[in-house]
């Protein structure tokens, strides 16, 4: 019942936002972002940075069809996003899914999470290979320490801790922000 009820809910959300301007959605995005920064309540912080990233991603072309909390009995995924984008950036990432994960913290986030995260990715039997790991707290050193250590496969992890959520909010060209994570996350050895 819970699932049905959320389901009319986001669906209700999803024509509401569609029907927005874009001067709109770009009110509601720094709004969203305002909200996230000054919630108290651990919750509800996590849910208001999930719709931060929907409206984000969803301003970007090709990464419209999105869904949120996908819950299976071993795993939950905040994020799951269609990789319909036709840019040939996009496409050469040979990922028909991106996955993001959120972290509402208030402290930097630790390795530990970031294998969590890297077997969600892996465990989508080749479909996916690209994943965003948002952290409004940031990361710890042994974050990009583990990090590192997979350099080997094909899966990418972008890290994108509070500064650049900043400045995904107050771009005017979100594609290329994201892009610009993706290259740090490549040629740092996925991260840092």
């Amino acid at each position: 019942m819970r699932v049905k009820v959320r389901n009319a809910a986001e669906a209700i959300r999803e024509r509401r936002l569609a029907a927005l301007s874009a001067e709109d959605r770009e009110k509601e995005i720094r709004d969203v972002w305002n909200a996230v920064r000054t919630e108290a309540d651990h919750h509800r912080k996590g849910k208001l940075l999930e719709d931060l990233m929907v409206l984000l991603f969803k301003t970007v072309h090709g990464f419209t069809h999105v869904e949120t909390r996908r819950k299976s009995r071993d795993e939950e995924i905040d994020i799951f996003i269609r990789n319909e984008s036709s840019e040939a950036f996009w496409v050469g990432e040979q990922s028909q899914y991106v996955i993001v994960e959120c972290k509402n913290w208030s402290k930097p986030v630790g390795p530990s999470e970031l294998v969590v995260f890297r077997d969600k990715i892996v465990n989508r039997g080749g479909r996916c290979r690209l994943g965003f790991f948002v952290a409004v707290g940031g990361f710890t050193e042994g974050f990009f320490t583990r990090s590192a250590t997979f350099r080997k496969d094909d899966v990418l992890v972008v890290p994108v801790g509070p500064n650049d959520l900043e400045e995904l909010v107050l771009s005017k060209d979100r594609n290329e922000v994201l892009k610009k994570l993706h290259a740090r996350a490549v040629m740092s050895g996925n991260g840092h």
